[in-house]
């Protein structure tokens, strides 16, 4: 399961499937077929691999195992939860890795997480290696660039197990009177932007359950008049790639 463009000439009891775009399809795999082994391909395992749908998509197959605890399951990451920096890929990668183990405490579901090397695709020529390689063998220079903002933060839980959206917002004040970007509705732990110019900005999330209640996120900025809670600060430089938190990164 996930999002794979693996290929298999085994003919026995091995299928590779992408991830269904419709929950219907994948409870209808999961009604036809009674599996011994889920092995699941996270979007983690490609150097540049998308971060968006990973943990809603993960939390839907885990799901689907728990009715049946006799489905093992096999989580294949990368290797980005072993690096010394803490980073907002790093954050995603472990509450990924948090959620199998939480869902297997849980539910008894027979979970093992494998943090293999970065795999390379020979066919998907955006990907970074493929362009890294072909640059090597040309002998020319290749130039990737990344000129987005990613805003991601921890997953939150509902102890209800409803349904859980996020809000997002940035602004260049911590009181949000202008906001330059907002987003609602969000399934998944992370929006993407443009780099703004370079300055102080303050960015918030607030989770929101099917029932309407809401929650803050726990980090806060500190002013001449105390706390104010929810949001976190960070600069962008003059180059853009470097960005600075006023403390830790931004989480949930």
């Amino acid at each position: 399961m996930g999002n794979s463009l693996l290929k298999t000439e085994r003919k026995k009891h091995f299928i590779v499937r992408p991830f269904p775009e419709r929950d219907e399809e994948l409870e209808d795999i999961f009604r036809t077929y009674d599996f011994e082994l889920m092995v699941y391909f996270s979007n983690y395992i490609t150097f540049h691999g998308t971060m968006e749908g990973e943990a809603e998509k993960l939390r839907k197959v885990l799901s689907y195992c728990k009715r049946s605890k006799e489905i093992h399951v096999i989580y294949l990451t990368g290797p980005e939860v072993g690096d010394v920096a803490t980073t907002g890929k790093t954050l995603l990668v472990r509450g990924a890795e948090n959620l199998c183990c939480q869902y297997g405490k849980m539910y008894q579901i027979p979970v093992k997480i494998v943090r293999i090397p970065y795999l390379y695709s020979g066919v998907y020529k955006e990907d970074y290696f493929y362009k890294m390689f072909a640059a090597i063998r040309s002998g020319e220079l290749v130039e990737i660039q990344d000129n987005a903002l990613n805003l991601n933060w921890d997953v939150s839980y509902d102890f209800d197990a409803e349904d859980i959206t996020y809000t997002v917002e940035l602004a260049t004040d911590y009181q949000f009177q202008n906001v330059i970007f907002r987003q609602e509705g969000v399934a998944v732990p992370e929006v993407q932007t443009s780099v703004p110019a370079a300055g102080q900005y303050f960015v918030r999330v607030r989770a929101t359950d099917s029932s309407g209640k809401t929650q803050d996120a726990f980090d806060y900025y500190t002013t001449d008049n105390g706390k104010n809670y929810g949001m976190k600060c960070f600069y962008v430089t003059a180059e853009w790639k470097d960005l600075y938190c006023s403390n830790s990164l931004y989480r949930r």
